[in-house]
């Protein structure tokens, strides 16, 4: 299992490749170069509208931000073939862009001015030409020590409100008095859960490092909203540790009073209050269905929130406790517009999934939302529940069109293995077969109340994370 975890190819093999190789229309390589030195034969995706030199830099350089983290000197290396791509590029349009170099680089890749031009004015291409503005070189403010110590009133604005941010989120979060960090240490040494609050620290420290270099208009509100996320769990941390001292106080005084007060007692009054305070912070607050999309799709998977009990669910290790999140009546759920999302003209497919136990519901459903059943498609798992006698290890999905029945490809199998993830998470496997059975096109693919999002399906609704 450990080397599907950490091999490219292994896991390959054992869940299907997660995301394709990104090609140019030339066949340069954009995004996935390690998957392709794990298997030359892995899944690639030529983009035809990425032609040109600039957009292929653009591409390559916005596909690394988001998916790994890139060195330093590779960074540079792409921000400088960019600038020559840029400097050379013939198109009329791309010449008028911005008034300089710098300046265009910055508006098509979203850092700041002064990170591109750092890059570029001490390499041997561009700190001799200083240029007039436009492509074909770096603005003298951007390459003389002289002129680049009168920056504009503006400039040192907007640079000194961005520092200051990016301060007070790292003292909020690291490094201040009373920091995130601090309350963490604090739950640790009560013996509190805080497995959900570490998951969040790292995402805060993320949010800290990927928004070095970037312009200050582009990271503000994503360091505002990290710093009202830290506050928020700071708090609801301090009560919980408040609460567990005080209980502690309260056994501590008991056994004062009284010598012969049982060790066991203690302990257990201990595991209740631990067991309530965990219990407590599963439970989510209620969360507001979002507006319905306004589109038209040729590919609806739709995940409702049956109306299970709690001898239906299974609370998994290490995942948390997910018996009491909200579910939606049979009634809400028919309420949702499927006739009216669906590109009837075109046809849509429609994958609808269902235990046992709402099987009869999911058909009925079906008849509601006028969809014309095709096949039962069955998930099965490595494990289940055994809580009527049979072990529950599937889980299914009802298959059927709105409109004209169109497959991309024919000879699917309806059944498919997989293992089980986090709480009420589909496997990546089903997504990779409905790519190969639907012919709708990126964008064309709604996926409501989604585990995870995945790359080619448009997400919407609450997602089985509040839930």
């Amino acid at each position: 299992m450990d080397k599907v975890k950490y091999d490219l190819k292994a896991s390959k093999e054992v869940i299907g490749p997660l995301y394709p190789r990104l090609l140019d229309k030339q066949g340069r390589e954009i995004d996935g170069f390690h998957r392709e030195e794990a298997d030359s034969e892995w899944p690639t995706t030529q983009l035809e509208h990425i032609d040109t030199d600039v957009k292929y830099w653009v591409a390559r350089i916005t596909a690394n931000t988001h998916r790994r983290r890139v060195e330093p000197g590779e960074r540079q290396e792409e921000i400088i073939e960019l600038a020559k791509a840029l400097r050379d590029e013939e198109q009329e349009g791309i010449r008028k862009y911005s008034p300089s170099l710098v300046n265009t680089i910055a508006e098509l890749t979203t850092f700041s001015i002064q990170h591109i031009g750092n890059l570029l004015k001490n390499h041997p291409e561009f700190k001799e030409r200083p240029g007039a503005g436009g492509p074909s070189g770096v603005k003298p403010s951007l390459t003389s020590e002289q002129t680049s110590k009168r920056k504009s009133r503006e400039q040192t604005g907007v640079e000194e409100k961005l520092k200051n941010l990016y301060n007070k989120v790292e003292k909020s979060v690291i490094t201040g008095q009373g920091n995130f960090s601090q309350y963490i240490n604090k739950a640790k040494s009560l013996d509190l859960n805080v497995e959900n609050y570490e998951i969040e620290l790292k995402k805060l420290k993320d949010c800290l490092r990927d928004s070095v270099g970037r312009r200050y208009e582009d990271v503000k509100g994503i360091l505002n909203e990290g710093y009202n996320r830290s506050v928020e769990m700071k708090k609801t941390l301090s009560q919980q540790i408040k609460a567990e001292e005080k209980r502690r106080d309260k056994v501590n005084e008991e056994l004062r009073k009284d010598p012969n007060f049982r060790k066991e007692v203690a302990e257990e009054a201990k595991n209740q209050a631990r067991a309530l305070i965990i219990a407590a912070r599963y439970i989510p607050d209620p969360v507001e269905t979002p507006p319905f999309p306004e589109g038209k799709y040729r590919c609806i998977i739709v995940d409702p929130p049956w109306p299970m009990e709690k001898s239906e669910r299974i609370e998994r290790p290490n995942q948390g406790n997910h018996l009491d999140y909200p579910t939606w009546t049979i009634e809400k759920i028919k309420s949702l517009p499927i006739p009216e999302l669906a590109d009837s003209t075109r046809g849509c497919q429609i994958y609808l999934w269902t235990t046992n136990s709402f099987l009869l519901e999911a058909f009925n459903l079906f008849e509601y939302w006028n969809v014309k059943y095709n096949v039962l498609l069955v998930w099965v798992k490595p494990t289940g529940m055994t809580p009527f006698g049979w072990m529950r290890n599937a889980e299914f999905v009802l298959f059927g069109y709105i409109g004209p029945f169109e497959m991309k490809q024919m000879g699917l199998k309806q059944v498919f293995e997989a293992p089980v993830e986090f709480h009420s998470r589909k496997p990546d496997v089903f997504y990779e077969l409905v790519k190969q059975a639907s012919p709708a096109l990126d964008g064309e693919r709604l996926d409501m109340f989604y585990g995870k999002i995945h790359l080619g399906f448009e997400p919407w609704g609450v997602t089985h994370e509040q839930r």
